[in-house]
This record gives structure tokens, C-alpha cells and sequence, in this order.
């Protein structure tokens, strides 16, 4: 806000501002700062992609999907664009064409480790627990963790439940989204936990916040008031 009382024609002022909007849930500034960013500098790939995530977070897929299109239009080099893309595809339902689209991510760069995070959540939603645990050791590896990414292996050659519980002391560890800690704890069955966690994610503006309408995990969760609640600040305006 600074920079734009200097010079309000700065497009990445207005993409950030819109996009930490977005992020506090306050859909109607995001969108007004996302639009102006892009108004400002159509070939500005962050801001088109922020602006997807703010349409993937209320639930506008087609939207979203267009605007990562555009965005990887813009810049088809940015393997996070397709890695996003993907992540709307499986928010919306269509998970294999999702998990295709991360995939897509990997072409354009073998090593980036967040498409690897990102499948790996996708696997573990789908049941996969072999898939789910490779893809995410192999993240850990490309994040220079290899002694993680040896426990987590270890873990769940013990069994799913082991390697869940290693997997919670990991995002504790390095600061991982609170939102991907209560799915942990929700799949563990470990209800109030999860709910604390997730009041966690509300009040910090993780941006994952909004897949708990669609992970399978907090299906237990779902007829709780507290839980509501928070699913309640993601009802936009048609």
C-alpha cells in the first residue's frame, strides 16, 4: 500500500495486495486489486495466476482453469502455473486429469519439488499410499531432506498409520501448512486436533485453507459446527 500511494500504476503492487486479499478471504478487495493488476500489465503471469487462485478458493473452476491457461500463455516456462492448474482440476473433481496436469509440471522441470508435494497429497486422497509416499519422499529429496526423506520411508514400511504420524511430526518440524497438518489429524482420526488446526489456518490465511471442501479426510468433520463454520467463509455472492 506504500508503493502504490507513490505510484499507484504498479501492476505486482496491486497482484500482491489482491492476492493477500484473497488470502484474509475478503473476495470482493481481492478481486477489485487482482483485476486492476492485470488492467495495469495484461502480461503479468503472477497476477493471472492469483487471480485463478482466488477463482479456484470460491469455487469458480472454469474461471480458474482460463486464467491458468492464459497464465501459462503468458509464461509457459513456470512450472507452478501447471502445478495450480492441476490443483484446481482435482478440487473440482476431475482428479485424474488433475494429477496429469502436475505431471505436465514435471515436464518442464524434472526437479521442482512442489508438484512432487502437491501429487503426493493427491495419492494419499485417492487411497494410493505407495504412490502417495514416493512422490513425497522424492520431494524431500529435491528439498536436500534425504535423512526425512529416509524416516518417512522407514515409517511406512511399519504401516500407513506409523508413517502418518511421522509425516505430522515432519510439517510440524519445517513449518508446513496448518491446513495439511489437520488433514493428517483428521485421517487419524484425532478430531479436536484437527479442528484447532484449522482455526490455525483461518487465522494465519493459508491458501490451502480451502481444500478442506473437497479432501476426503475431514469427511468425519463435516456435520461439526466448528467445521462449518470455517467451510462458511468460503460462500461467496453468485
Amino acid at each position: 500500500m506504500r508503493a502504490l500511494a507513490i505510484d499507484d500504476q504498479l501492476s505486482d503492487a496491486h497482484a500482491l495486495l489482491g492476492f493477500q486479499y484473497t488470502l484474509d478471504r475478503d473476495w470482493a478487495m481481492g478481486e477489485r486489486e487482482l483485476t486492476r493488476a492485470i488492467e495495469l500489465d495484461p502480461e503479468n503471469w503472477r497476477a493471472v495466476q492469483w487471480n485463478g487462485t482466488r477463482q479456484m478458493m470460491m469455487g469458480r473452476f472454469d474461471e480458474c482453469l482460463r486464467s491458468f491457461d492464459k497464465a501459462v500463455v503468458i509464461d509457459p516456462t513456470v512450472p507452478d502455473i501447471r502445478t495450480n492448474r492441476g490443483a484446481c482440476l482435482v478440487a473440482s473433481g476431475r482428479v485424474e486429469e488433475g494429477i496429469t496436469a502436475i505431471r505436465d509440471a514435471l515436464q518442464i522441470d524434472p526437479g521442482y519439488p512442489w508438484a512432487y508435494s502437491q501429487l503426493s497429497f493427491v495419492y494419499r486422497m485417492k487411497g494410493d499410499h505407495a504412490a502417495s509416499v514416493e512422490t513425497r519422499t522424492h520431494a524431500e529429496e529435491l528439498l536436500d531432506r534425504p535423512d526425512l526423506a529416509k524416516r518417512l520411508r522407514a515409517a511406512f514400511a511399519a504401516g500407513w498409520p506409523t508413517y502418518l504420524r511421522e509425516l505430522l511430526d515432519e510439517t510440524k518440524e519445517n513449518f508446513r501448512s496448518p491446513t495439511r497438518r489437520a488433514s493428517i489429524l483428521a485421517e487419524m482420526g484425532r478430531k479436536d486436533d484437527a479442528l484447532a488446526a484449522l482455526d490455525d489456518s483461518a487465522a494465519t490465511g493459508d491458501w490451502w485453507l480451502f481444500s478442506i471442501k473437497y479432501d476426503p479426510a475431514f469427511i468425519p468433520l463435516r456435520g461439526d459446527p466448528r467445521f462449518q463454520a470455517i467451510v462458511k467463509q468460503f460462500e461467496t455472492p453468485p
